[in-house]
């Protein structure tokens, strides 16, 4: 191979590893823009749960089921396995020991007729607006 055409394939890897580089960027940016710390933080806690309850249904054969602090129990440890599934500070969770968003809100978690469980904050406005119009809930799904 050519010392020229050598070159060239290396300025072209360099140019494919640049787009790819600004690409991740701009989709970093591009997911947080306009969306305030709380937010943020909100999604990325559903995206944990879901992960978790997604993790705990490759192992177990089935989702945990129960009332909210008991699928959560589960995801802690207390399962048949006793694996623990997800993590966080004692602050994220309530009396009751659910999961809470930053607004102080219990996550909510729904086993439905979707490839995965829908775990959702109620947002800002601490009420679950779901797909209505000016909705502030922020969702695993979308």
């Amino acid at each position: 191979m050519s010392a020229r055409l050598m070159r060239i394939m290396l300025a072209a890897v360099a140019v494919i590893t640049f787009v790819i580089v600004v690409a991740a960027v701009m989709d970093i940016i591009g997911g947080t823009a306009g969306r305030s710390r709380a937010e943020v933080e909100a999604k990325n806690r559903a995206l944990w749960f879901a992960t978790a309850l997604e993790s705990y249904k490759i192992d177990c054969d089935e989702y945990p089921h129960g009332a909210p602090s008991e699928i959560m129990r589960s995801l802690l440890g207390n399962n048949p396995r006793k694996m623990i599934y997800f993590e966080a500070p004692a602050k994220d969770f309530n009396e009751k020991g659910e999961l809470i968003d930053p607004w102080q809100t219990p996550y909510r978690v729904e086993f439905g007729d979707f490839p995965r469980p829908h775990v959702s904050s109620a947002g800002r406005n601490k009420v679950f607006d779901g797909d209505a119009a000016g909705s502030d809930d922020i969702c695993s799904w979308r």
